[in-house]
């Protein structure tokens, strides 16, 4: 007598991807709540309350000067998916302190070049008047680090001598956060009915009568 030995794919490893992703989802909503659905903290509130901007915080600046950009960077989707190009410009805060902010699309970095032009003739006349245009910008506040840090710097040092926080509201971190989640939870799902294909699949095989054959002598 022989048995068949036809092996269905085991339900097992299916099982272990759903928890890994099932875990993965909870983390980065959790982590990224704030982000993705509350309401951004005035960047001025932060910084009184702390003393200084505080990294992974979501806020939001009514920005009505800048110093121009500084970098243009390859944006990455999550870090890893090209998707585009990524513009860094120096926010002049109402105290003289300056910020990054980081953002996407060409018709935000109109609105941020008509600011510039507006700063521009403010030094240019004292004219506070001139400062007539606000960008309101709204991102998760990140250190600024590697190339971009490095781009910062040169670019303020021996040109501003007042406080500079290096840090960067990053714009696009909302958007990031939800094709993240949108993602991942698509990939849970995938999870999911592979591991019910492979119950299903599993039960039939231990249902299925044994095969045999007679063997002659």
């Amino acid at each position: 007598m022989a048995k068949n030995n036809n092996k269905k794919s085991s339900p097992v490893g299916m099982l272990v991807l759903t928890i890994i992703f099932a875990i993965a989802f909870v983390l980065v909503l959790a982590t990224n709540a704030g982000v993705l659905f509350g309401q951004p903290k005035d960047l001025y509130d932060v910084i009184e309350e702390n003393g200084e901007p505080v990294k992974g915080e979501y806020v939001k600046l009514d920005m009505k000067a800048t110093f121009g950009g500084y970098a243009e960077t390859q944006y990455k989707i999550n870090g890893i998916i090209p998707a585009g190009k990524m513009y860094h410009y120096v926010a002049l805060l109402d105290d003289g302190s300056v910020i990054s902010v980081s953002f996407r699309g060409n018709k935000m970095k109109e609105k941020f070049d008509k600011i510039l032009s507006n700063t521009e003739a403010y030094y240019m006349s004292g004219d506070a008047g001139l400062l007539k245009d606000t960008v309101t910008v709204k991102g998760k506040l990140t250190t600024v680090a590697g190339d971009q840090g490095i781009y910062y710097t040169n670019a303020m040092t021996g040109y501003y001598d007042g406080n500079i926080y290096r840090f960067s509201i990053d714009t696009t971190s909302k958007g990031t956060m939800f094709i993240v989640v949108i993602i991942l939870a698509a990939i849970e799902v995938g999870c999911i009915i592979g591991f019910m294909g492979a119950l299903k699949n599993k039960k039939k095989e231990n249902e299925a009568p044994v095969q045999t054959a007679d063997l002659e002598q």
